[in-house]
């Protein structure tokens, strides 16, 4: 049985769009950027969680050695993942940039929780440049090899 997502990575996801949605209600220029930048980070998300993230569900199982067939579909997500990792660097260019917005019209408006969101989000596309991302496509790439080695999946 395939895991998906792991919870923690989809709560933290839940988080930056509960304080956007907070942020979309200001008024002037800070709630209309905290609305650019909720709706570019919902189409990034969506996008993210059907392949770039779900294969993060078997590391623990991968950790301890077990890699069994019903793996195999996390074989093509790291693949996608790795053809398409410019697109997502690409969104998460334009997702700080926003932030970079969000930052400056929430000190504006005396909104420091808000600076507080544009450099959460900031950390956030940081770590899945460098640390989820590559640890999905490697985690990808280990299945495939041992599926391959023991004949379960000819990839």
């Amino acid at each position: 049985m395939f895991p998906g997502i792991p919870g923690v990575l989809r709560d933290e996801h839940h988080e930056l769009h509960q304080h956007l949605a907070q942020c979309m209600n200001e008024p002037g220029r800070l709630g209309q950027v905290g609305r650019e930048l909720e709706r570019l980070l919902h189409l990034h998300c969506v996008s993210e969680e059907s392949f770039a993230l779900p294969p993060l569900g078997l590391l623990p199982r991968v950790a301890r050695g077990e890699v069994s067939a019903d793996m195999a579909e996390v074989v093509p997500m790291t693949r996608r993942l790795k053809s398409e990792l410019p697109r997502l660097f690409a969104e998460h260019k334009e997702l700080n940039a926003l932030g970079d917005r969000l930052r400056e019209a929430a000190l504006a408006a005396g909104r420091t929780e808000y600076a507080n969101l544009a450099d959460a989000l900031r950390l956030h596309t940081r770590t899945e440049e460098e640390v989820l991302y590559p640890a999905a496509i490697v985690l990808g790439d280990l299945v495939a090899e041992e599926l391959r080695q023991r004949e379960l999946v000819r990839a």
